[in-house]
């Protein structure tokens, strides 16, 4: 199912990794003068495949991620699954939110860390309150967002609902469940992280695949 989830997931992992701003927030954060421009360029790469990695980690691929969730609940509780055939079924059921989910995660995760680097430069170029206390709520939104998405598709495959009721629904369930779930965020993070900086590309992707 990993592999299946992959392959499906390949065209938005491709769209991620070329067309992320990733060269911009890195050349925001760090100084020219800080590290050589050589060694920033070097590392843009490494960066855009770990950001790729962790945006199919949160944020999903839209409707794989639906076949891919139902899969794996299935496993959960297990269930017999024919994997090929009931992944592409709920791919299709949910192929509108699924869609929408990723169009919104795809513009507005984005747009919220330009605005969180974009508040960070001001309070500290003003030393502002005003611009802190903004920084802080869009930083604690994004969390939010971020940990909505382990539920998200959960309640996409198992409940028919808007996608305003998709959203409020799993903000309510981090809400319930916010320490664990919080916990297995930042595992999912840590692992991620040493996976795609320690290990050759080639060997991190082989591993992402199939464990």
């Amino acid at each position: 199912s990993n592999l299946l989830y992959f392959l499906t997931s390949l065209p938005i992992a491709l769209i991620v990794y070329f067309f992320a701003p990733v060269e911009y927030f890195v050349k925001a954060i760090i100084p020219a003068n800080v590290l050589d421009s050589a060694l920033i360029e070097g590392a843009i790469s490494q960066i855009r495949l770990l950001s790729t990695a962790l945006f199919l980690l949160f944020f999903g691929s839209g409707p794989a991620s639906a076949g891919y969730a139902y899969i794996l609940r299935c496993f959960t509780r297990g269930n017999f699954v024919w994997i090929w055939s009931e992944f592409w079924q709920k791919f299709r059921e949910n192929l509108k939110q699924g869609i929408v989910a990723l169009l919104i995660s795809i513009i507005g995760i984005p747009l919220m860390l330009t605005a969180i680097l974009v508040y960070f430069k001001l309070s500290q170029s003003t030393g502002s309150s005003m611009y802190s206390i903004l920084l802080y709520i869009l930083g604690i939104l994004l969390i939010m967002v971020i940990l909505m998405h382990t539920f998200l598709y959960q309640i996409m495959i198992t409940y028919d609902c808007t996608v305003s009721m998709l959203y409020k629904n799993s903000f309510l369930m981090v809400l319930a469940k916010f320490p664990i779930t919080l916990i297995n965020s930042v595992i999912g993070i840590i692992i991620t992280f040493l996976t795609f900086t320690w290990l050759h590309p080639v060997v991190a992707i082989l591993f992402y695949i199939f464990f």
